[in-house]
């Protein structure tokens, strides 16, 4: 630095001089556009500034348009309509003509607003003045006027459509280019919510709080009626829907005072409409109460709308009542020729789809509509029309081929290829379904509609794992869906139904929970959403289950394919419930489901409905299998049979019969997991049908080296051997080429076999081979010491005893698993009775002292007794608990004196007020176990109105004694409610009729007219099996 100059001249130089004033060009050379370019450029204005959904122009050359060039929806779902005029000035004369020319026209899509566009400026006085009377005049219209001026502040703040228009010079020229506000409308990003929003509020936010102030206090109610109108479209332009609707409802009570009725009842149904079709009840409940109150001020036509809107909200709540408001509703909108008749057909079409009722006449219906309304209908709403008449009638041809070929939006075709894959997924086209839901991706990619894309990908996972066996692929396709951030839907919007639903259902409120899964299956069932359509209808199952409407429940868990809660409600519903028109769908999950209803429930089955359904059965054991994690509709078809046996017809028991003979011939091991059923069917026909009773043994004979079938049949083959020789040698014979169940049947019978001498020694050695306090690595879960004691019983006393003593000491070595001393004492109860009194005193000791719930069990049953925790992730229930159930029962089989009895008394009257069905069970069988003359008296009125059906039917085994000496019992027994205590009767009557003839012929009597036909039979002289 020169330090001879003064310093200042080193400063900044400070002040600068003002910049120069350069005002950009205020208005855009509209006149100098072509009429093509203009009116382009209006139809860029209404899709981005306006927000109008999917803007279209109306009419060909030489068509009549009845005023309207452009037309589109906003995002409330009402018609919005633009007259364009590229003219080089705007007359008052002209300004009428053109509104007049719509406004006592036609009025295709019956819009609120009506938009005029014109190149010129309206601002003379003339045409100002003109608009205000035109305004008045049609107060049910909104008139809106985009001028040069109005354009070009519309266009101030965009960019790309000034420079596509009218050139990159004008943009730089005319745009407020970098502002925060240029890029505020671009459809591509979201709409912007500042802070000052949200702290302030939108009305304030945006500048309206003067004008919203300015029509509250206005005398002149039709003026503020159009100010509110401005405020409510500005905000429904921000994306602030409800304070818009709030605005807009002052809007309609401001068009009531002043006298404009009909243009308030249009305000409020367009309010309605929304509501109730987003389900965002805002003010829908003051719409709704005013529209009916000013219902027979309007013309027919409005009436009937109103009716259509509360049919369509009513059938959310009351499906039956609100159908007949929407017929009702279509009649009356048809009649008057009504612009909203495809609407209100629309809804009463998908009520209809959705509640799967009759379609005869709703297709009609549709047709009708589509021919009349067609072609001046929201092309939405005809393509959703066409859908529900495809569906009716299976015919997606035409459909498919405008999605496929570009005919239709990305949002409609994408709806188009989702339904249809709904549809070919209920049929079993497992493959074809997910090719659907992939082109339904294809297009809704292309669209803002992502949460429809994550539910393509749901569905595409939901029908990989029913039916296909690339379970990691599933998998992966389910990872992607989660992880698509934006779920907004076409039909749900922001609006989570399902939270709404579950959040009523925490707090109680059944009748808002039902209300809101109903939405919540309209919207999957529509959009064609099958995974969450089917969480629908396990949710609305649980919700008829806990207002106790068991059979609505049962209808949708059967959709859902819920087979176990199905099962577990048709026990508490108490009566049957038919779902035999189930059996006929093609879905296999409703298949299986409503088998597993058929064979839970089938004893009590009226016999006419068993008849209806019998040979649907039977075809379906030849049925098409789901993938390896599904339910088997083979499977669940012999469980079905198995569970009517008692009630089929001679006929159908013989097509079962030859079904069995064709399983026979397979491979062993083919049919591993129906061998259950066919073999308790192979042995009802064997005692119930007499003439079938040659080829039931033969089956059942050869079913012998079967190994699934033949362990079902051994229980059966216990009774046959003393009844059939024909079967005797038949186990004689797989006897000696070593057939397991052939041996133990021949055990259990005590029928001698050298191969079963054998099997005995070789047990009773392995039994012992076990040492208690023996440090093992690993158990298993299938000893079989119950097993091994069979053939143990075959054998000398001596080695009996040694045996049962050994498999005593296991039992009490508490550092054993549960599971495993458990089989041991269940091995000392089959040998119980062949072992000497000493021995039998003895053990009675070991084992009574087991028979507490609180006997000292392994530190590995204290983990194992956690899993069954209600809040434990892992639940495995390895017989935990059951140690001292059994020891009960046990203790019973070998008491032998009555200090014994009287100890045993004491445990069982305990266990009987435990509430534990299994102990209850347990003490039950040990009381009868004892010798009647050990047996303690008990009080048979007391226990035959107990709570626990296990004691009533002990009351009943106890009756039947000495039933002579309380006669008044049998009367209670045989109406008990439990099948149970009835059956204990059934069984016992030949003796009774030995005992008491008259009292015999009197409950053989009630027996006879039992709802179970497992009663009916025995009471009828069937044996047990």
């Amino acid at each position: 630095m020169n330090d001879s100059l003064p310093p200042y001249l080193f400063e900044q130089p400070d002040p600068t001089p003002p910049p120069p004033v350069s005002t950009r060009a205020q208005l855009l050379p509209f006149d100098q556009l072509t009429w093509k370019n203009f009116e382009r450029l209006c139809l860029r204005v209404a899709e981005r500034v306006d927000r109008i959904r999917d803007p279209r122009l109306y009419g060909t050359s030489g068509q009549s348009q009845h005023g309207i060039d452009l037309w589109g929806t906003t995002a409330n779902g009402t018609s919005v309509v633009y007259q364009v005029r590229n003219i080089g000035k705007l007359t008052d004369r002209a300004l009428k003509s053109a509104v007049i020319d719509f406004a006592e026209g036609k009025r295709p899509f019956s819009p609120r607003r009506f938009v005029l566009c014109v190149a010129a400026s309206g601002s003379s006085t003339e045409v100002q003045e003109a608009l205000s009377e035109l305004r008045n005049r049609y107060s049910d219209l909104e008139i809106v006027l985009y001028d040069q001026e109005r354009l070009s502040t519309l266009l101030k703040n965009q960019p790309d459509i000034v420079d596509d228009f009218f050139g990159k010079p004008w943009r730089d020229h005319f745009c407020v280019v970098g502002s925060p506000e240029t890029f505020r409308q671009d459809p591509d990003s979201p709409r912007k919510i500042t802070a000052d929003m949200l702290l302030r509020g939108p009305v304030a936010a945006l500048g309206l709080a003067g004008d919203l102030k300015r029509a509250d206090s206005l005398s002149d109610r039709a003026a503020a009626a159009q100010i509110y109108g401005r405020v409510a479209e500005e905000l429904e332009h921000r994306g602030w829907g409800l304070p818009a609707r709030l605005i807009r409802q002052r809007q309609g009570d401001a068009l009531l005072v002043s006298g404009e009725i009909e243009a308030a009842y249009l305000t409020w149904l367009a309010l309605l409409k929304d509501e109730v079709h987003t389900g965002a009840l805002l003010v829908a409940p003051t719409c709704s109460q005013r529209l009916e109150d000013h219902r027979d001020k309007v013309r027919p036509a409005l009436a009937a709308r109103f009716v259509a809107l509360k049919g369509l909200d009513t059938w959310f709540e009351n499906p039956e009542a609100g159908i007949k408001l929407l017929r009702d509703a279509v009649t009356s909108l048809l009649g008057e020729d009504d612009p909203w008749a495809p609407d209100a057909a629309l809804w009463l079409a998908e009520a209809t789809l959705v509640d799967e009722l009759d379609h005869e006449e709703v297709t009609a219906v549709c047709k009708e509509v589509l021919e009349r309304f067609g072609a001046r209908s929201d092309e939405a709403v005809v393509v959703r029309l066409r859908l529900a008449l495809a569906e009716f009638g299976g015919d997606w041809t035409e459909l498919l081929r405008e999605a496929s070929s570009a005919r239709l939006g990305p949002k409609d075709a994408g709806l188009v290829f989702a339904r249809y894959g709904r549809e070919l997924g209920l049929a079993a086209q497992w493959s074809e379904a997910i090719d659907e839901y992939r082109r339904a991706i294809e297009k809704l990619t292309q669209t803002d509609l992502y949460g429809d894309v994550a539910q393509s990908l749901y569905a595409i996972s939901k029908l990989q794992f029913t039916y296909g066996t690339d379970f990691t692929g599933a998998g992966e396709v389910h990872t992607l869906a989660r992880a698509i951030p934006d779920k907004v839907t076409r039909l749900t919007r922001n609006r989570d139904s399902r939270a709404a639903a579950l959040r009523a259902l925490h707090a109680g409120r059944l009748p808002d929970a039902h209300q809101s899964l109903r939405r919540y299956l309209w919207e999957s069932r529509l959009s064609g959403h099958l995974s969450t359509e089917l969480e629908a209808r396990e949710l609305i199952g649980d919700l008829y289950v806990e207002a106790g409407e068991f059979a609505a429940a049962v209808a949708n868990y059967i959709r859902a394919g819920c087979t176990e809660k199905v099962t577990e409600t048709v026990r508490r519903c108490g009566k049957p419930v038919d779902v035999s028109a189930d059996l006929w769908r093609e879905t296999p999950w409703v298949q299986v489901t409503a088998l597993a209803e058929i064979a839970e429930q089938g004893d009590v089955l009226p016999p006419d409905w068993v008849h209806r359904i019998e040979s649907r059965l039977v075809e379906l054991t030849d049925g098409a299998d789901q993938s390896p994690m599904g339910r088997k509709v083979v499977r669940a078809a012999w469980a079905a049979l198995a569970g009517v046996a008692y009630q089929l017809s001679s006929d159908a028991c013989e097509a079962v019969l030859y079904r069995i003979e064709s399983l026979l011939s397979r491979e062993p091991g083919h049919d591993r997991l129906i061998g259950n059923y066919v073999g308790t069917l192979l042995g009802r026909f064997h005692y119930t049908r007499p003439s079938l009773r040659h080829l039931a043994r033969t089956l059942i004979a050869r079913s012998l080296n079967h190994e699934d079938l033949a362990w079902r049949l051994r229980d059966y083959l216990v009774v046959a051997v003393d009844l059939d020789e024909h079967i005797r040698q038949a186990l004689m014979s797989e006897a000696d080429g070593g057939n397991r169940v052939a041996l133990e049947v021949l055990a259990l019978a005590e029928i001698h076999h050298e191969r079963a001498a054998e099997e005995a020694n070789s047990l009773a050695k392995r039994i012992m081979s076990y040492q208690p306090g023996q440090a093992r690595k690993s158990w298993s879960l299938t000893l079989g010491f119950e097993d091994a004691a069979v053939f143990v019983r075959l054998l000398p006393i001596q080695t009996r005893e040694e045996v049962a003593r050994h498999l005593m000491a296991l039992v009490e070595d508490v550092g054993s698993p549960e599971f495993f001393r458990n089989s041991a004492l269940n091995g000392v109860s089959v040998l119980a009775n062949t072992l000497s009194s000493q021995v039998r005193g003895e053990l009675f000791e070991s084992a009574f002292r087991l028979a507490n719930p609180d006997t000292p069990v392994s530190l590995a049953d204290v983990t194992l007794r956690a899993m069954l925790h209600p809040l434990s992730r892992v639940r495995l229930d390895f017989g935990v608990g059951s140690l001292w159930r059994t020891a009960i029962e046990t203790a019973g089989q070998l008491a032998v004196s009555a200090d014994q009895a009287q100890q045993l008394r004491r445990v069982v009257y305990e266990t009987f007020h435990t509430g534990d069905e299994k102990a209850i069970a347990a003490a039950g069988s040990a009381l009868l176990a004892l010798e009647r003359s050990m047996r303690p008296s008990v009080d048979l009125y007391l226990l035959s109105t107990h709570t626990s059906p296990w004691v009533r039917s002990l009351a009943a085994r106890l009756w039947l004694e000495e039933p002579t000496s309380a006669p008044d019992l049998g009367e209670w027994f045989v109406r008990d409610s439990d099948r149970r205590t009835r059956l204990v009767i059934a069984d016992s009557l030949p003796r009774l009729a030995q005992l008491d003839p008259k009292l015999h012929d009197h409950l053989r009597a009630v027996l006879s007219e039992d709802p179970s036909a497992l009663v009916r039979a025995r009471a009828q002289g069937f044996q047990p099996n």
